[in-house]
């Protein structure tokens, strides 16, 4: 095995081998983003056949990012009822978006505690629900990074073999 590794690694030009392994360093990203992307598809496509119901918020709060400048993410939890089994579930979307303080304030007014929403659940597996089955900036943005990235890697392949 090492000796095909070798003899393949020999073929890189000495002055590319450098890209090529800057591309070997970002390989599991790459395959980390398509992965998880490709799974945020998926489930936004199954979203259509999901099921709604009528829930009620039971804790509607701020929840500070400590890892990034003035993000906040909504922290909410609420109840349904599926064939008479209770579910508690914290999910608004596929992927939950952050916020700048006042706008998440804003955004935290439409889930006050006690509030009846309609909550979308997946009749194969009902304790998984979303509040809405739209699709959030997140998404776009884990899969634009999971195609940006892709690229870069196949344009960083194609530079050291060419």
């Amino acid at each position: 095995m090492l000796k095909i590794l070798n003899s393949w690694l020999n073929k890189i030009p000495s002055e590319r081998l450098p890209f090529f392994l800057f591309f070997c360093l970002f390989l599991p990203v790459i395959i980390f983003l398509i992965v998880f992307a490709s799974h945020m598809i998926y489930e936004y496509n199954t979203l259509k056949s999901w099921k709604s119901v009528t829930g009620k918020i039971i804790k509607a709060d701020l929840e500070y990012a400590v890892n990034e400048d003035f993000k906040y993410y909504l922290d909410i939890e609420y109840t349904y009822s599926v064939n008479g089994e209770s579910f508690t579930e914290s999910r608004i979307n596929i992927v939950d978006d952050s916020y700048a303080l006042d706008e998440a304030k804003e955004k935290l007014q439409d889930y006050t505690v006690g509030k009846d929403i309609t909550v979308f659940y997946n009749p194969e597996n009902p304790e998984r629900a979303v509040l809405n089955k739209g699709l959030s900036f997140q998404f776009f943005v884990i899969v634009f990074a999971a195609l940006a990235f892709t690229w870069g890697g196949f344009y960083i392949l194609r530079l050291v073999f060419t």
